[in-house]
């Protein structure tokens, strides 16, 4: 069932690109539909999935089609079985020289033509037609006409291939700057903005932000991760009720210039449906500061007054700065946005001085900062949530950290009790509580076992269905097969994320009379996604399997802040056990 990343439905993109094929996939580009799944699908892009053309994010290609909108993987790691294995007992496959593979498309294109020419003889038929008859013997002393005749070929062989190449190029950049609606995370990778900019992979930057904890040992990347998206969706809410100079410590004056353009209509939702680390400077500033550009791809709505309401879709880049010599808040203060020196509410800041503390609070001295917004993209698009499409990306390779090997052994010394059976028997638990919560629209009974943003971006496209009088169902939904690919572990957390394999029916109903607008009743989807998941680092022993509360062992039954109703402990915090935090989709996971 398609998801909606982090997530609406996440669009997925097919193609293969041959020379013969390519002119019609271009303009296949611009025709998708939407198709979604609990957690992290049809999402934030190019509308829906379109059965015809793919997009890239980083050097990925697309796969072979699968259920609902999951996109494909960033190449990679294992190599994976064609038909997933059934049955109840979980595989976990670690290999043993994890790797990522990258396929572009001009590698794939090139592959069955490069294979030609090496097979090539004088005489045979080429890829390009027939070769040019070949003389019994060269006359190599008129080296004059032999150098010309070679100049004439290459020249025209040149011709002959570079134009047709930059004609397709042509239509494919005129298609997708006018490709519709629609919501994905399958955003292609964009150029570097300098010539300085990091060229390593969003997985790789996402590794490298470890050096951090050697001056910060509180550093965590999941809780920057949870403060970016918070802060993007408190400046976005500022922007639109004209409260963008109280939010100064966070946000620079360019930055805020910047939302500010964007305009002061009030933001009535905000959703993140990605957000990659594009690059990461260690030692800005003569080493003074810190420096991690971010790129969030988004949905937000905004009022217009009489009832209009307008979304957006948008990717914008965030440069986030900070001292070296400053340290992170703890898990509960993170989504907190007071003075950054001594907690005092943001209204006792004037001119960038704290009223309270007398201490100038702008710039990242004491937190992160943004200290520039680039809007790549922002356009008007309505939510799409009929439609339907081929699954892209199922088929990839899995991508595993390099260090997985390592990150179990040390996760099991300091839990000897962390065991396989019961983690994939905590994932199957709330698997199927958000396949019962989505296709129901009683997404709050999957509260507990998601963090507040993963909760939130879900519950926005539960609105979005009933307010279109639709419902995504999601029947004989089941995990086939997983894989863990990757450990974090730091002071607060240690995190999880394993590539799950699922199948089940994935369709979508018009209230009304039942009809069908999306997907199929009578065929299963398979797909993949990969899923993260926190628990607190003091805790140890096995995850739990059953829907009681974490930490006093009572029947599920929480309050609308996700507090126990027997002890009151906040069961979705991961302090006591493994919550979901992340959805991701095989197209933008970057390891």
């Amino acid at each position: 069932m398609t998801t909606r990343e982090t997530l609406r439905r996440l669009a997925r993109r097919r193609g293969r690109w041959t020379i013969g094929a390519a002119l019609s996939l271009c303009l296949s580009l611009a025709v998708s539909d939407a198709y979604g799944r609990p957690g992290g699908g049809s999402g934030f892009g190019g509308g829906s999935k379109s059965s015809g053309g793919s997009r890239t994010s980083g050097s990925r290609s697309s796969g072979s089609g699968s259920s609902g909108s999951r996109s494909s993987s960033t190449g990679g790691g294992s190599t994976r079985s064609t038909s997933p294995s059934r049955g109840n007992s979980p595989s976990v496959y670690t290999p043993s020289k994890p790797s990522i593979q990258t396929v572009s498309y001009c590698t794939r294109c090139g592959a069955e033509r490069a294979d030609a020419l090496r097979a090539w003889v004088p005489g045979a038929l080429g890829p390009y037609g027939s070769g040019p008859a070949r003389p019994a013997t060269l006359n190599v002393g008129d080296s004059s006409d032999f150098a010309m005749g070679a100049t004439m070929l290459l020249v025209f062989g040149f011709v002959g291939l570079a134009v047709p190449v930059g004609f397709i190029a042509g239509v494919v950049s005129l298609v997708r700057r006018a490709r519709g609606s629609g919501w994905s995370t399958s955003a292609a990778r964009r150029a570097p903005s300098s010539p300085q900019s990091d060229t390593r992979t969003p997985g790789e930057i996402r590794r490298a932000l470890g050096m951090i904890r050697g001056w910060d040992p509180d550093f965590s990347v999941a809780l920057f991760e949870d403060f970016a998206y918070a802060l993007y969706a408190e400046a976005h809410t500022a922007r639109g009720a004209g409260a963008l100079p109280r939010m100064a410590p966070y946000l620079g004056a360019a930055a805020r210039n910047a939302l500010d353009a964007l305009g002061r209509q009030p933001v009535t939702a905000v959703i993140v449906g990605a957000m990659r680390c594009v690059d990461f400077v260690p030692n800005d500033a003569g080493g003074q500061r810190v420096r991690v550009s971010v790129e969030f791809e988004s949905c937000y709505s905004e009022d217009r007054g009489g009832g209009r309401t307008a979304s957006f879709y948008a990717v914008e880049r965030w440069s986030f700065v900070r001292s070296r010599s400053a340290r992170s808040r703890p898990p509960d203060r993170i989504r907190v946005f007071a003075c950054p020196s001594c907690g005092a509410p943001l209204d006792r800041i004037v001119g960038g001085t704290c009223g309270y503390c007398n201490r100038v609070v702008e710039g990242g001295g004491y937190d992160w900062c943004v200290e520039s917004i680039e809007v790549l993209e922002r356009n008007e698009r309505p939510p799409i949530l009929t439609g339907t499409t081929e699954e892209a990306g199922t088929s990839l390779p899995t991508v595993f950290d390099p260090a997985l090997a390592t990150q179990l052994a040390a996760l099991r010394g300091r839990d000897p009790a962390f065991d396989d059976t019961t983690l994939i028997g905590r994932i199957q638990l709330i698997f199927q509580t958000m396949q019962t919560a989505w296709s129901s629209l009683a997404w709050e009974s999957a509260r507990p076992y998601l963090t507040d943003g993963l909760y939130q971006t879900n519950a926005y496209w539960i609105a979005a269905y009933r307010s279109q009088g639709l419902r995504n169902v999601t029947e004989r939904a089941r995990i086939v097969r997983w894989e863990l690919v990757r450990i974090d572990s730091d002071r607060w957390y240690d995190a999880v994320t394993v590539r799950i394999h699922a199948t089940g029916l994935d369709y979508t109903i018009r209230d009304a009379d039942q009809s069908v607008v999306g997907g199929r009743r009578d065929k299963e989807r398979p797909y993949t996604e990969y899923w993260t998941l926190i628990r607190g680092s003091n805790r140890k022993g096995p995850a739990i399997t059953r829907a009681v509360c974490p930490n006093c062992g009572a029947p599920m039954n929480v309050s609308m802040a996700v507090a126990c109703n027997h002890c009151r402990a906040k069961v979705n915090s991961g302090e006591f056990d493994w919550v979901l935090s992340k959805i991701e989709q095989d197209e933008v996971y970057g390891g």
